[in-house]
């Protein structure tokens, strides 16, 4: 029997996978989702998909919506059984009109880019788009604070049409969307351990002008004041006495030339 988790967040083939290892179990059993402000439940017995419920969706529509669910959060309860048997095809049929489904939703989400963006319907941009009157009200749901998964499973139209229509306005540049800007939570003890670590990588290259005081005051807290022994203690040097230089002596005079004699 396939292990499957009691709970969980949902990532794109999240779903599916949740329900074809519960088809194959062969439990009685309901996958219940939350997405958004929404909440969504398949039901499944003896390896069949029962019913399923999405938001105000009921039926097949429902399956193919919590189908492309790629976040939110899941729960199991086993031996829930569903109280009305919503689908008269085969599970075989549901499981592949919803990977064709799929199939398409994936294509357009890769084209536009994160179902969380959140656009803005400018003034006017009703005119630029070229939108028929009907749609307006769509348009409007576009409020700079509303993300297009919460345009898209508000709206009455089908899940994959509304995921079409918000296309087509990206594309041609008709919303303006909204950046959120994201608050950096600085890791204060990430910051200290990275210093540390940079410091002690670097101590050939710094000195810690501390390090003596360090290493005296640890010293004198083990043995007392530290002070130097009387032979290495600090002796004035004397400044060296110059001599005085010695005159020289005088020259000898010359001795005089005896007079000649008579």
């Amino acid at each position: 029997m396939p292990e499957i988790p009691e709970t969980g967040a949902l990532t794109r083939g999240r779903v599916e996978s949740l329900v074809r290892r519960s088809l194959r179990s062969g439990e009685s059993l309901s996958l219940q989702f939350a997405y958004g402000e929404d909440e969504g439940e398949i039901f499944i017995a003896d390896g069949k998909i029962t019913a399923a419920k999405a938001g105000q969706l009921e039926g097949e529509q429902a399956l193919t919506r919590l189908w492309s669910l790629e976040s939110g959060s899941f729960a199991m309860k086993r031996g829930q059984v569903a109280k009305t048997v919503m689908f008269e095809q085969s599970t075989a049929k549901l499981l592949l009109a919803a990977d064709r489904h799929q199939a398409r939703w994936d294509r357009y989400v890769d084209r536009m880019g994160d179902l969380n963006r959140v656009f803005f319907a400018p003034q006017g941009a009703a005119e630029a788009s070229g939108l028929p009157a009907p749609l307006r009200p769509f348009l409007d749901r576009f409020d700079g604070e509303t993300s297009v998964a919460e345009v898209i499973y508000g709206s009455d139209l089908d899940d994959l049409m509304a995921l079409r229509l918000v296309s087509k306005l990206v594309e041609q540049d008709v919303l303006d969307e909204i950046v959120q800007k994201e608050e950096t939570v600085r890791d204060v003890g990430a910051e200290k351990a990275a210093a540390e670590a940079w410091l002690d990588g670097h101590s050939g290259v710094f000195e810690n002008p501390f390090a003596k005081s360090e290493q005296e005051e640890a010293v004198s807290d083990t043995f007392g004041e530290f002070t130097d022994p009387p032979e290495k203690a600090r002796v004035e040097e004397s400044v060296p006495r110059l001599e005085p230089k010695p005159k020289p002596k005088p020259e000898p005079k010359p001795e005089p030339e005896p007079e000649p004699e008579p």
